[in-house]
């Protein structure tokens, strides 16, 4: 199964700019983006350090396992979910849309993503 048809099929699905998965380490393992000017491998890289930091973050407050991450910027909403021990769903969309939509898009999609996931 491949993860290139999921991703853009979640993306066109529930009107998202950037799909993507990416390692624990922040490397892009594939991506799907609205726009061609998006450095998906940038984005990638920044929600692995984020999540990280978070983590970190969590443990310190005692706060137990951090499930996801949701970001709105001025123009911009990112979900940013531990799929597995080893990959990162990223998906954003413009930030006027309802955020319920990233986490519908994840729902509705987590099943393939875990099976292309587990194929690779």
């Amino acid at each position: 199964m491949d993860l290139a048809p999921i991703l853009a099929a979640m993306a066109q699905d529930h009107d998202l700019a950037i799909t993507l998965i990416a390692s624990r380490d922040g490397l892009l393992v594939e991506g799907h983006g609205e726009n061609a000017g998006e450095d998906l491998e940038s984005i990638a890289a920044g929600a692995a350090r984020a999540l990280a930091d978070l983590e970190r973050m969590s443990k310190l407050v005692r706060g137990g396992n951090l499930a996801r991450v949701r970001v709105s910027f001025d123009r911009y909403q990112l979900l940013i979910d531990p799929i597995t021990e080893e990959d990162i769903l990223v998906a954003g969309m413009g930030s006027g849309a309802g955020g319920e939509r990233l986490l519908d898009a994840l729902a509705a999609y987590r099943k393939p993503l875990l099976a292309a996931l587990r194929s690779l």
